[in-house]
């Protein structure tokens, strides 16, 4: 492992009140010591580093520039003693006015005092390779960090805090138990009753792992939609109202109104909160037959936001009976990710409910007025259902595993299911004994065990630089 001294800024970029640079490794309290003449007058500093100072404590005083002794600002510096740090290294935070400037010159300094810049997420990497977080706990850094909703924080929160860890330790405890008992049986044949061991090994993997596994995978969709948004498609024929009921949900003039059929030409994509769900919504061409090389163009890109959507929003003419492309669009449409909505409910004459066709009577229908704000918070509220099959509150609770997690759950099913139908053939134990190991690694994965280089490189290359 590499046991140079790094550093990087660690605030976002961009002026603000308060701007951090961290240091971490052997020479960092060395480095402080160049840099950093305390107000105390008991504190040393100088080239040999600084003495007497106390652990995760903050010390306020001055960075100098040590060619000149020259002020370059105010600091409050904090030094934690490996290994109680975020990188089990020892860790200085320099903390200064958040300006661009000062900060960059600042880094320029600790650089030139013997640091190298850190590479993206060469700190957490640290972390990980120390031992203080797992795998699972390092990618939970970086959910934290681009969190769009409360709902996504408290899943990022609970990840961090070593959730999946502990799920997946006590999985692969199981499963190390199940192997023992295995080879007392392969051993000691003589000594164990064969039929109640088999019963007890497949009752055992369905019950204790398979069955668990199957409930993360299953959580995976929601908890990617809480993370990374629904996307959703506004569907419909010329002159609807998608634009406007767009620019309702928007609260803002997001698209041009007009009209004349065909206004909305190209895609308009926006994110937006529905009762604590992230949507990111798009608005799109009317599909209709034109010759119009242009509208054939954004007709193109709204077939191809119907086809990579999570939800739509086929818009209907409430006030008038359905035309012949109103049907021809839903044909185009997957019913069971659709949300009927019948707009301009203003226009139209007697209370009666708009008449569904026999046909759609499976997919959810709202009547609107996105002219006069009717019935959109009805709206809003059904499409986070729709989102999240109206549990929320469960899913952000729950244990959520992202696509790399999902991937090696699913794996190590395949293995344990491949175990149990081992054991309900009467197949050899020692077959059944290779399943169970492989469904271990796979597992061990999720932690970071026996992981691959260039699958971390991938991990770590997401973060930014200074975390």
């Amino acid at each position: 492992m590499d046991v140079s001294t790094i550093a990087a800024i660690a605030t976002p970029s961009g002026p603000g009140g308060i701007g951090i640079i961290r240091i971490s490794g052997p020479e960092a309290l060395k480095i402080l010591g160049c840099l950093f003449r305390p107000r105390r007058s008991d504190l040393r500093s100088g080239e040999g580093g600084i003495r007497d100072w106390e652990s995760h404590r903050l010390y306020y005083g001055q960075i100098t520039d040590p060619r000149d002794g020259a002020t370059i600002d105010e600091a409050l510096v904090a030094f934690m003693m490996a290994p109680r740090s975020y990188t089990r290294e020892d860790v200085v935070e320099i903390q200064v006015h958040g300006g661009p400037v000062g900060l960059r010159t600042i880094l320029d300094l600790v650089v030139r005092s013997g640091a190298r810049l850190a590479e993206p997420g060469e700190f957490t990497r640290r972390a990980f390779l120390n031992g203080r977080i797992d795998l699972s706990q390092a990618e939970a850094v970086i959910d934290l960090i681009q969190s769009r909703t409360t709902s996504g924080l408290k899943m990022a929160t609970a990840q961090l805090g070593g959730e999946m860890r502990r799920c997946i330790e006590g999985l692969r405890k199981t499963l190390r138990e199940i192997l023992v008992e295995i080879e007392v049986g392969i051993d000691f044949p003589e000594e164990v009753d064969q039929e109640h061991l088999e019963n007890d090994l497949s009752n055992r993997l369905r019950d204790q792992v398979r069955i668990p596994l199957s409930d993360m995978i299953e959580r995976f969709e929601h908890g990617r939609i809480l993370r990374e948004g629904f996307r959703l498609g506004v569907i419909g024929r010329p002159n609807v109202g998608k634009s406007s009921l767009m620019n309702r949900l928007l609260d803002e003039d997001r698209v041009i109104v007009t009209e004349i059929p065909g206004t909305t030409r190209d895609a308009v994509e926006e994110q937006i909160l529905f009762y604590g769900v992230p949507v990111i919504i798009t608005d799109t061409a009317g599909l209709q037959t034109s010759f119009d090389p242009v509208e054939q163009i954004g007709m193109q890109k709204t077939r191809e936001v119907i086809a990579r959507a999570d939800g739509i929003l086929f818009v209907v003419d409430g006030s008038q009976p359905l035309k012949e492309s109103d049907w021809v669009i839903f044909e185009q449409v997957p019913p069971e990710k659709t949300l009927v909505v019948v707009n301009k409910i203003d226009k139209r004459t007697g209370r009666d409910p708009w008449p569904i066709p026999d046909s759609w009577k499976g997919v959810p229908v709202v009547e609107i007025s996105a002219l006069y704000n009717r019935q959109l918070d009805t709206l809003k509220r059904t499409i986070a259902g729709m989102a999240t099959d109206g549990c929320v509150g469960e899913i952000e609770h729950g244990l959520i595993p992202n696509l790399r997690h999902q991937g090696a759950m699913k794996n190590a099913n395949e293995a344990i299911t491949r175990a149990e139908e081992d054991v309900r053939q009467g197949q050899p134990m020692e077959l059944v004994a290779i399943s169970i190991e492989e469904s271990l690694s796979f597992l061990g994965q999720i932690l970071g065990i026996e992981i691959r280089e260039d699958l971390l490189e991938d991990i770590f290359n997401r973060f930014c630089i200074g975390k």
